[in-house]
Protein backbone atom coordinates (compact mmCIF):
# COMPACT_ATOMS: atom_id res chain seq x y z
CA UNK A 1 0.00 0.00 0.00
CA UNK A 2 1.87 3.27 -1.24
CA UNK A 3 1.11 4.94 2.17
CA UNK A 4 2.33 2.32 4.60
CA UNK A 5 -0.57 -0.23 6.44
CA UNK A 6 -3.90 1.20 7.04
CA UNK A 7 -4.32 2.49 11.30
CA UNK A 8 -7.60 0.46 11.61
CA UNK A 9 -7.33 -2.88 10.46
CA UNK A 10 -11.29 -3.62 9.85
CA UNK A 11 -13.96 -1.22 8.81
CA UNK A 12 -17.57 -2.21 8.35
CA UNK A 13 -19.44 -0.48 6.01
CA UNK A 14 -23.32 -0.66 5.82
CA UNK A 15 -24.73 -0.36 2.32
CA UNK A 16 -28.24 -1.07 3.64
CA UNK A 17 -29.44 0.45 6.68
CA UNK A 18 -33.03 -1.45 6.09
CA UNK A 19 -35.13 1.75 5.52
CA UNK A 20 -34.14 3.20 8.85
CA UNK A 21 -32.43 6.21 9.36
CA UNK A 22 -28.80 6.87 9.18
CA UNK A 23 -28.63 9.24 12.16
CA UNK A 24 -30.97 7.01 14.03
CA UNK A 25 -28.74 3.99 13.76
CA UNK A 26 -25.29 6.49 14.61
CA UNK A 27 -27.10 7.88 17.71
CA UNK A 28 -28.17 4.14 18.77
CA UNK A 29 -24.18 4.05 18.44
CA UNK A 30 -24.63 1.10 15.71
CA UNK A 31 -21.97 3.34 13.50
CA UNK A 32 -19.49 5.24 13.99
CA UNK A 33 -19.22 8.10 10.84
CA UNK A 34 -22.13 8.67 8.73
CA UNK A 35 -23.24 11.09 6.05
CA UNK A 36 -25.65 13.42 6.57
CA UNK A 37 -27.55 15.93 4.48
CA UNK A 38 -27.11 20.07 4.65
CA UNK A 39 -30.57 20.30 5.66
CA UNK A 40 -30.43 18.28 8.63
CA UNK A 41 -26.91 19.56 9.68
CA UNK A 42 -29.15 22.78 10.34
CA UNK A 43 -30.81 21.33 13.55
CA UNK A 44 -28.14 19.12 14.28
CA UNK A 45 -25.43 21.34 15.69
CA UNK A 46 -27.71 22.76 18.50
CA UNK A 47 -28.40 19.48 19.57
CA UNK A 48 -26.69 18.34 22.59
CA UNK A 49 -25.53 14.95 21.91
CA UNK A 50 -25.43 15.39 17.69
CA UNK A 51 -23.94 19.10 17.32
CA UNK A 52 -20.31 18.10 19.09
CA UNK A 53 -19.84 15.27 16.40
CA UNK A 54 -20.70 17.00 13.59
CA UNK A 55 -18.47 17.68 10.99
CA UNK A 56 -18.18 20.09 8.14
CA UNK A 57 -15.77 20.30 5.35
CA UNK A 58 -16.38 22.94 1.73
CA UNK A 59 -16.25 21.00 -1.20
CA UNK A 60 -14.65 22.64 -4.47
CA UNK A 61 -18.34 23.06 -6.11
CA UNK A 62 -20.43 26.09 -6.92
CA UNK A 63 -23.91 26.60 -7.68
CA UNK A 64 -23.72 29.26 -10.38
CA UNK A 65 -26.47 31.82 -12.41
CA UNK A 66 -24.89 32.33 -16.33
CA UNK A 67 -26.44 34.53 -18.77
CA UNK A 68 -26.46 34.27 -22.37
CA UNK A 69 -23.82 36.99 -23.32
CA UNK A 70 -24.31 36.34 -26.99
CA UNK A 71 -28.09 37.37 -27.68
CA UNK A 72 -29.83 40.66 -26.14
CA UNK A 73 -30.67 41.43 -23.78
CA UNK A 74 -27.75 39.85 -21.89
CA UNK A 75 -25.18 40.72 -24.58
CA UNK A 76 -25.14 44.37 -22.50
CA UNK A 77 -22.87 44.15 -19.29
CA UNK A 78 -25.43 47.34 -17.75
CA UNK A 79 -28.07 44.79 -18.14
CA UNK A 80 -25.95 42.00 -16.44
CA UNK A 81 -24.81 44.55 -13.33
CA UNK A 82 -28.22 45.56 -12.98
CA UNK A 83 -29.44 42.10 -12.23
CA UNK A 84 -26.25 41.20 -10.19
CA UNK A 85 -27.06 44.07 -7.54
CA UNK A 86 -30.96 43.78 -7.28
CA UNK A 87 -30.48 40.39 -5.95
CA UNK A 88 -29.50 39.82 -2.36
CA UNK A 89 -26.99 36.71 -3.33
CA UNK A 90 -25.56 36.44 0.12
CA UNK A 91 -28.94 36.58 1.83
CA UNK A 92 -30.39 33.90 -0.61
CA UNK A 93 -27.08 31.72 0.03
CA UNK A 94 -27.31 31.93 3.85
CA UNK A 95 -30.85 31.02 3.43
CA UNK A 96 -30.22 28.16 0.76
CA UNK A 97 -27.37 27.34 0.85
CA UNK A 98 -24.89 24.49 2.92
CA UNK A 99 -23.97 26.52 5.39
CA UNK A 100 -20.36 26.49 4.04
CA UNK A 101 -18.33 30.00 4.09
CA UNK A 102 -19.35 33.56 2.96
CA UNK A 103 -20.24 33.67 -0.88
CA UNK A 104 -17.50 36.06 -2.58
CA UNK A 105 -16.06 34.53 -5.56
CA UNK A 106 -16.97 31.80 -8.68
CA UNK A 107 -14.17 29.62 -7.20
CA UNK A 108 -14.72 28.22 -3.90
CA UNK A 109 -13.15 28.55 -0.88
CA UNK A 110 -9.62 26.42 -0.27
CA UNK A 111 -8.92 26.14 -4.67
CA UNK A 112 -5.24 27.14 -5.03
CA UNK A 113 -4.33 30.69 -6.12
CA UNK A 114 -8.01 32.04 -4.94
CA UNK A 115 -7.26 34.79 -3.50
CA UNK A 116 -9.28 36.45 -0.61
CA UNK A 117 -11.04 39.08 -2.14
CA UNK A 118 -14.41 39.94 -2.41
CA UNK A 119 -15.89 39.43 -6.40
CA UNK A 120 -19.43 40.19 -6.25
CA UNK A 121 -21.36 43.19 -6.76
CA UNK A 122 -22.82 44.55 -3.30
CA UNK A 123 -26.57 43.99 -3.25
CA UNK A 124 -28.13 47.73 -4.09
CA UNK A 125 -31.29 47.62 -5.84
CA UNK A 126 -31.27 51.40 -6.31
CA UNK A 127 -28.00 50.88 -8.24
CA UNK A 128 -29.45 48.54 -10.19
CA UNK A 129 -32.56 50.41 -11.15
CA UNK A 130 -30.31 53.18 -12.82
CA UNK A 131 -28.23 50.52 -14.69
CA UNK A 132 -30.94 49.05 -16.31
CA UNK A 133 -32.35 52.52 -17.01
CA UNK A 134 -29.21 53.37 -18.14
CA UNK A 135 -29.03 50.27 -20.49
CA UNK A 136 -32.27 51.72 -21.91
CA UNK A 137 -34.96 50.04 -19.69
CA UNK A 138 -35.81 52.54 -17.28
CA UNK A 139 -38.33 51.05 -14.56
CA UNK A 140 -38.07 47.79 -16.74
CA UNK A 141 -39.91 49.17 -19.44
CA UNK A 142 -39.65 47.12 -22.49
CA UNK A 143 -37.58 44.59 -21.29
CA UNK A 144 -38.37 40.98 -22.80
CA UNK A 145 -39.55 38.45 -21.06
CA UNK A 146 -36.72 35.77 -20.21
CA UNK A 147 -36.25 32.53 -18.95
CA UNK A 148 -34.68 31.06 -16.22
CA UNK A 149 -33.70 27.40 -16.96
CA UNK A 150 -32.88 25.26 -14.24
CA UNK A 151 -32.70 21.78 -12.93
CA UNK A 152 -32.78 22.59 -9.26
CA UNK A 153 -29.53 24.05 -8.56
CA UNK A 154 -29.43 27.40 -6.74
CA UNK A 155 -32.79 29.15 -5.63
CA UNK A 156 -34.25 29.51 -9.04
CA UNK A 157 -37.84 31.06 -7.70
CA UNK A 158 -36.35 33.46 -5.12
CA UNK A 159 -34.13 34.85 -8.02
CA UNK A 160 -36.82 35.32 -9.81
CA UNK A 161 -39.19 36.90 -7.41
CA UNK A 162 -36.30 39.51 -6.57
CA UNK A 163 -36.13 40.27 -10.23
CA UNK A 164 -39.66 40.96 -10.15
CA UNK A 165 -39.60 42.74 -7.20
CA UNK A 166 -36.84 45.32 -7.85
CA UNK A 167 -36.70 45.37 -11.22
CA UNK A 168 -40.24 44.56 -12.14
CA UNK A 169 -38.97 42.10 -15.20
CA UNK A 170 -40.83 39.37 -16.26
CA UNK A 171 -38.32 36.02 -15.37
CA UNK A 172 -40.32 32.77 -16.26
CA UNK A 173 -38.89 29.99 -13.74
CA UNK A 174 -38.03 26.33 -15.85
CA UNK A 175 -37.20 23.36 -14.42
CA UNK A 176 -35.99 20.08 -16.59
CA UNK A 177 -34.47 17.08 -15.57
CA UNK A 178 -30.61 17.34 -15.50
CA UNK A 179 -29.58 15.28 -19.28
CA UNK A 180 -32.34 17.86 -21.03
CA UNK A 181 -30.48 20.89 -19.13
CA UNK A 182 -27.10 19.89 -20.17
CA UNK A 183 -28.31 19.60 -24.51
CA UNK A 184 -29.96 22.95 -23.49
CA UNK A 185 -27.00 24.80 -22.73
CA UNK A 186 -24.66 23.02 -25.40
CA UNK A 187 -27.16 23.18 -28.19
CA UNK A 188 -29.41 26.28 -27.15
CA UNK A 189 -28.36 27.85 -24.44
CA UNK A 190 -31.30 29.75 -22.51
CA UNK A 191 -31.35 33.49 -21.34
CA UNK A 192 -30.68 32.49 -18.05
CA UNK A 193 -29.47 29.33 -16.64
CA UNK A 194 -28.25 27.72 -13.13
CA UNK A 195 -25.64 25.19 -13.16
CA UNK A 196 -23.46 23.30 -10.52
CA UNK A 197 -19.97 23.27 -11.06
CA UNK A 198 -17.72 20.49 -9.00
CA UNK A 199 -13.82 20.83 -10.28
CA UNK A 200 -11.70 17.78 -10.83
CA UNK A 201 -8.75 19.64 -9.10
CA UNK A 202 -8.15 22.23 -6.34
CA UNK A 203 -6.88 24.94 -8.47
CA UNK A 204 -8.72 28.42 -9.34
CA UNK A 205 -8.09 27.53 -13.28
CA UNK A 206 -10.58 24.64 -13.20
CA UNK A 207 -13.42 27.65 -12.34
CA UNK A 208 -12.14 30.85 -14.22
CA UNK A 209 -10.56 29.36 -16.78
CA UNK A 210 -12.48 26.39 -17.82
CA UNK A 211 -15.87 28.28 -17.05
CA UNK A 212 -15.24 31.46 -18.99
CA UNK A 213 -12.16 31.55 -20.81
CA UNK A 214 -12.89 33.05 -24.73
CA UNK A 215 -11.64 29.60 -26.53
CA UNK A 216 -12.79 26.89 -23.50
CA UNK A 217 -15.48 24.57 -24.64
CA UNK A 218 -17.32 24.66 -21.00
CA UNK A 219 -17.57 28.56 -21.88
CA UNK A 220 -21.78 27.94 -22.15
CA UNK A 221 -22.08 31.85 -21.32
CA UNK A 222 -20.14 32.46 -24.74
CA UNK A 223 -18.48 35.37 -23.32
CA UNK A 224 -15.39 36.82 -23.97
CA UNK A 225 -12.95 39.31 -22.54
CA UNK A 226 -9.39 39.88 -23.86
CA UNK A 227 -8.01 41.01 -21.12
CA UNK A 228 -9.86 37.99 -18.91
CA UNK A 229 -7.74 35.87 -21.28
CA UNK A 230 -4.84 37.26 -20.93
CA UNK A 231 -4.93 37.33 -17.78
CA UNK A 232 -5.58 33.54 -17.04
CA UNK A 233 -3.10 32.99 -19.72
CA UNK A 234 -0.55 34.57 -17.87
CA UNK A 235 -1.55 32.58 -14.80
CA UNK A 236 -0.93 29.61 -16.43
CA UNK A 237 2.39 30.41 -17.53
CA UNK A 238 3.66 30.98 -14.15
CA UNK A 239 4.63 28.46 -11.33
CA UNK A 240 4.95 31.67 -8.74
CA UNK A 241 1.34 31.06 -6.43
CA UNK A 242 1.36 34.74 -4.87
CA UNK A 243 1.30 36.00 -8.56
CA UNK A 244 -1.12 33.32 -10.01
CA UNK A 245 -3.26 34.80 -7.40
CA UNK A 246 -2.69 38.28 -7.86
CA UNK A 247 -3.61 37.40 -11.84
CA UNK A 248 -6.00 35.61 -11.11
CA UNK A 249 -7.37 38.21 -8.30
CA UNK A 250 -7.76 40.37 -11.51
CA UNK A 251 -9.40 38.55 -13.88
CA UNK A 252 -12.04 37.77 -10.94
CA UNK A 253 -12.19 41.92 -11.04
CA UNK A 254 -13.16 41.84 -14.35
CA UNK A 255 -15.95 39.37 -13.96
CA UNK A 256 -17.08 40.87 -10.96
CA UNK A 257 -18.10 44.14 -12.99
CA UNK A 258 -19.04 41.85 -16.43
CA UNK A 259 -21.32 39.72 -14.28
CA UNK A 260 -21.15 37.02 -17.19
CA UNK A 261 -21.51 34.63 -13.88
CA UNK A 262 -22.84 35.07 -10.49
CA UNK A 263 -22.16 32.56 -7.74
CA UNK A 264 -25.10 31.82 -5.70
CA UNK A 265 -23.29 28.62 -3.23
CA UNK A 266 -21.09 26.86 -2.55
CA UNK A 267 -21.21 23.16 -1.70
CA UNK A 268 -19.98 21.63 1.85
CA UNK A 269 -20.40 18.27 3.27
CA UNK A 270 -21.69 16.92 6.04
CA UNK A 271 -20.77 13.82 8.75
CA UNK A 272 -21.32 12.82 11.80
CA UNK A 273 -17.81 10.55 13.58
CA UNK A 274 -17.46 9.77 17.24
CA UNK A 275 -14.94 12.39 19.12
CA UNK A 276 -12.47 9.91 19.35
CA UNK A 277 -12.41 9.14 15.88
CA UNK A 278 -9.77 10.75 14.17
CA UNK A 279 -9.50 10.80 10.12
CA UNK A 280 -13.09 11.05 8.88
CA UNK A 281 -12.27 13.98 7.39
CA UNK A 282 -13.99 14.47 3.61
CA UNK A 283 -12.28 16.05 0.88
CA UNK A 284 -13.07 18.96 -1.34
CA UNK A 285 -13.95 16.41 -3.95
CA UNK A 286 -16.22 14.71 -1.71
CA UNK A 287 -14.27 11.10 -1.11
CA UNK A 288 -13.40 10.11 2.32
CA UNK A 289 -10.21 7.64 2.58
CA UNK A 290 -10.96 4.74 4.83
CA UNK A 291 -7.20 4.28 5.49
CA UNK A 292 -7.06 7.30 7.46
CA UNK A 293 -9.71 6.36 9.88
CA UNK A 294 -7.93 6.03 13.34
CA UNK A 295 -9.23 5.78 17.00
CA UNK A 296 -7.20 8.60 19.36
CA UNK A 297 -5.46 6.76 22.00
Amino acid sequence: YWAGPAATARIAVITDAGGRSAVDIFEDEATDWTRVFPSDASWMRYDRYLGPQLRQTDEMSVALLGFDTTEPPFDDPQVRRALAMAVDWRGLAEFDGDGGSALTSLVPPGVTARGEGDYLLAYDPDAARAELAAAGFPGGAGFPAVTLMTYGAGPSSAIAASLARELDLDVRVELRDFEEHGQLLEQDTPDMWTLAWSADYPHAHAFLGLLLESDSTANMSGWSDPGFDALIEAAAATGDLSEQTRLYGEAQAIVREEAPMIPLEYGASWWLSREDLDGGRISGAGLMRFADLEWAD
